[in-house]
């Protein structure tokens, strides 16, 4: 409770609080004269939404007819005699003092015993602060669906552009797909035995790569030329061994599968969408020992990009472990834990083999942790 006076003798604003009942909740009232020589009694309810105002606005001639008892002769007597029953009275005074009914609230200042009787004002809600503030949520309500359009059209656009790229996709798998049929039919060798192998080797190529969810069949060339430049693309015999979702996700199972089959080839795919691998020229065994093959390389299906040995690490190429999924490198290039699944599977960029791990498996770290959503082992024969 505060009230000032300044120098001309004029009274300023006076502040209080007083306690709503019916809320339980109290409110700041502000007193003042306009200047039109009206009283206002401002009263504020304060909120973290937004503070909720009620309000007194009356001129002198209306307060003498209608409101008090005493002779006032102006509003600065009233307002001063209000002020002094506050500050001459103590806190106690002015609490429990404000009643709600409906949209308003009745304000009482007690009087001091044998002055006259106590002042009611009944304050009426600030319709137009409300308005204001309807229109300012209005306001935000109408900018957050414009927001919510705009992210509409882009989810819509991406989606075109996602349809459009497996149109072509599937186009160019079907081209692949022709062409590889018509390869079946071709006579390779003038032995009818020999072609009847070819034969039967390319329609299961054709099944293997038509099933995966991985690798495509118009990429096959692509890793050929990794393992290959120089190569006749019709002499490479890719055989699926081991399909991690169909045989199991064990170490145990891939080491039973693909363990001495000779040359092969990894195939990944990574929960984040990239599609990965890896290559050796020699067998898989359970040994627990690192190989060396100075053949074997990591490459990434997506960006078509092949990443060698570093020399110095030539003797650590693949790990040999029966513990282990298939894994490249000490460190390592490229390791595939007990539960492929799982965020145990890891690649350190550029240290057994030059490969970025932004680019190779799509995380800014050193050394980065991602799980699997399934891998595929095909052995190669270069016929």
């Amino acid at each position: 409770m505060a009230y000032n006076q300044s120098s001309s003798n004029q009274l300023e604003m006076t502040s209080f609080e007083a306690y709503c009942r019916e809320e339980n909740k109290n409110y700041t009232i502000k007193m003042y004269i306009s200047s039109c020589s009206e009283l206002i009694i401002s009263c504020i309810l304060p909120s973290s939404l937004k503070n909720i105002e009620y309000i007194f606005q009356d001129n002198y001639q209306n307060m003498l007819s209608n409101k008090f008892f005493l002779p006032f002769e102006s509003i600065e007597e009233i307002k001063s005699f209000i002020v002094s029953l506050i500050s001459n009275n103590s806190e106690k005074y002015a609490k429990n003092y404000i009643t709600k009914k409906k949209d308003s609230l009745f304000l009482e200042i007690p009087a001091p015993l044998g002055k006259t009787k106590a002042l009611f004002f009944e304050l009426k809600q600030n319709l137009e602060y409300t308005v204001k503030n309807l229109t300012k949520e209005i306001g935000d309500l109408k900018a957050e669906n414009e927001k919510i359009k705009l992210d509409i059209e882009k989810i819509k656009k991406e989606l075109d552009n996602k349809i459009a790229f497996l149109e072509t996709e599937n186009k160019n798998k079907t081209i692949e797909i022709d062409n590889l049929k018509k390869l079946i039919f071709k006579e390779e060798n003038d032995s009818k035995d020999n072609y009847n192998d070819s034969n039967s080797n390319n329609e299961e190529q054709i099944n293997n790569f038509l099933d995966s969810q991985i690798i495509r069949l118009d990429e096959r060339e692509d890793i050929i030329k990794m393992i290959n430049p120089e190569a006749d693309m019709d002499t490479y015999i890719f055989k699926l061994i081991f399909r991690a979702s169909r045989d199991g996700c064990t170490p145990n199972s891939f080491h039973a599968h693909c363990d001495k089959k000779g040359p092969s080839i990894i195939f990944i795919k990574i929960t984040n969408g990239r599609r990965i691998g890896g290559y050796t020229s020699i067998s898989w065994t359970s040994e627990n020992k690192f190989e060396k093959d100075e053949q074997a390389f990591l490459f990434s299906l997506d960006n078509k990009e092949k990443y060698e040995l570093n020399k110095n690490q030539i003797k650590f190429s693949v790990a040999h472990f029966e513990n282990y999924g298939p894994t490249f490198g000490s460190g390592y290039g490229l390791f595939i834990a007990n539960d492929y699944k799982g965020d145990g599977n890891s690649s350190q960029e550029d240290y057994c083999y030059k490969t970025k791990n932004k680019d190779f498996i799509g995380i800014d770290q050193s050394k980065a942790y991602f799980s699997i959503s399934d891998y595929e082992v095909y052995s190669i024969n270069d016929n």
